[in-house]
């Protein structure tokens, strides 16, 4: 069985891929492109969160800290705070 960059990982890793995807009768190189996408999309997503956040910041849109771990403490409490608001 040919299983694309299987060479290139540890072989205890290798040998649970190949594992695993006999227990699910699956391919393995389909359980490697499953595994890639899920790691590109969320590399991906995160660059993007990144982005907005990088925005929001540089155009004044942010909450104060210390609020924010005020808000945090108080959860639970008979005194919960509401969720710290935005500020520009």
């Amino acid at each position: 069985m040919t299983v694309p960059g299987i060479d290139e990982m540890p072989q205890d890793l290798g040998q649970r891929l190949i594992e695993l995807a006999k227990r699910l009768e699956k391919p393995a190189s389909l359980l490697v492109t499953h595994a890639i996408r899920e790691y590109v999309e969320r590399e991906e997503q995160m660059h993007r969160d990144t982005l907005e956040a990088l925005d929001d910041y540089k155009n004044g849109r942010t909450v104060d800290g210390d609020e924010v771990i005020a808000w945090i403490d108080s959860w639970g409490t008979e005194q919960e705070l509401p969720r710290p608001q935005t500020r520009q």
